[in-house]
């Protein structure tokens, strides 16, 4: 690692700039400038624009405040600085969850119900043609069809035509917004659990035009924060800290001794909860039943990006019958994996930002 000296105004790196280089502000200070956001200041002790640790593009373009002297290093140096220096760890993380609340709220403006995202999807039939042109003659009149009764309102019908589709084109480029629309359609008919299954499914594919209103579908839905842990699952703590977290905090240990729920969808996020055996449901209430999400089990944890952003829950948790958690609030929960377990804060650090690539669909 080096030290490098930037005069005032001096620019540092320009917007969506492929880098390789990170830096640490030691005085001074650096202001990062993007059109599309709010302006983010950095001084000393700061990591500048810690999302271009998994971008690696610059999240905008960074300017000196001042005369400024920065650490430089290579990604692998910068987290082996941080890993020893907890303090920049620290300074990083709370950056980071400063930017994820701000854009956690923004989006919270801009929700569609899935009524209005289902009028605005099948009136771009079109669009998805041209982004995603079909390969074989009869492709697009089966499409047409199906999108066409999606949009009066005949969702058996239009899931028949977009099943017969996928049966017949299963390799057509086309092919991603019909599974987008199949799940739009069973999600309007109650169909929840294929609809989740098929919505995950386009997510773990490349990001494209379909994975973005995935997005906005699981949004219609009240899923924010949760749809990032069922598609990409729990932060990969290491045992060692499982273990020192169970050791710790004994007293914080919860026995079920039978199945309950242990927060409800729309109550205060208030802590971080560790499974030490047995298992959490995550489910979501709808008018006609349950979306069943995902099962956090031993070793998971669950309510990082919740808890942390200062959120609500946005899915209800039933822990089953004999299963052993340990609940522990922000404060705690920071300092052990910070101060006390650099290593754990480097891969919450890294879960953190992934959750912050994924929501603004890089």
């Amino acid at each position: 690692m080096k030290e490098v000296t930037f005069e005032a105004d001096k620019k540092i790196s320009r917007k969506g700039q492929n880098i390789s280089q990170f830096y640490i502000v030691l005085s001074g200070g650096a202001i990062l400038k993007n059109p599309n956001d709010e302006d983010r200041i950095f001084m000393s002790g700061d990591f500048i624009d810690p999302l271009s640790l998994v971008t690696f593009n610059s999240s905008g373009d960074v300017y000196a405040v001042g005369k400024t002297v920065l650490l430089c290093g290579s990604k692998e140096e910068i987290v082996a600085f941080m890993k020893k220096h907890p303090k920049v760890l620290h300074h990083a993380i709370i950056r980071i969850i400063e930017s994820l609340s701000y854009h956690l709220n923004r989006n919270e403006e801009i929700n569609n119900s899935v009524e209005e995202l289902l009028a605005h999807l099948t009136a771009k039939r079109q669009f998805f043609i041209d982004k995603y042109p079909p390969l074989i003659i009869g492709e697009k009149p089966l499409y047409r069809k199906a999108v066409s009764l999606l949009r009066k309102g005949d969702y058996d019908g239009a899931i028949a035509y977009l099943e017969s589709y996928l049966s017949q084109f299963a390799n057509s480029p086309l092919e991603r917004p019909v599974r987008m629309f199949l799940a739009l359609a069973e999600i309007s008919r109650e169909g929840n659990d294929r609809a989740i299954e098929l919505m995950l499914k386009l997510l773990k594919e490349a990001p494209d035009y379909v994975s973005k209103y995935v997005h906005e579908m699981l949004r219609a839905l009240g899923l924010k924060e949760s749809a990032f842990v069922v598609t990409f699952g729990t932060p990969n703590y290491s045992e060692d800290f499982l273990r020192y977290i169970q050791d710790q905090y004994s007293n914080k240990l919860r026995i079920i001794e039978n199945e309950m729920v242990i927060f409800e969808n729309g109550t205060i996020a208030d802590a971080i909860y560790f499974v030490i055996s047995g298992e959490i449901r995550l489910v979501k209430k709808r008018e006609n039943g349950f979306l069943k999400l995902k099962e956090i089990t031993k070793g998971e944890s669950f309510g990082e990006i919740h808890t942390l952003c200062a959120g609500k829950w946005d899915v209800t948790a039933v822990a089953n019958k004999g299963s052993k958690i340990v609940v522990l609030d922000k404060d705690t929960f920071l300092n052990t994996a910070i101060k006390k377990n650099p290593e754990a804060g480097l891969v919450l650090m890294d879960y953190l930002l992934n959750f912050q690539k994924e929501l603004l669909h890089f």
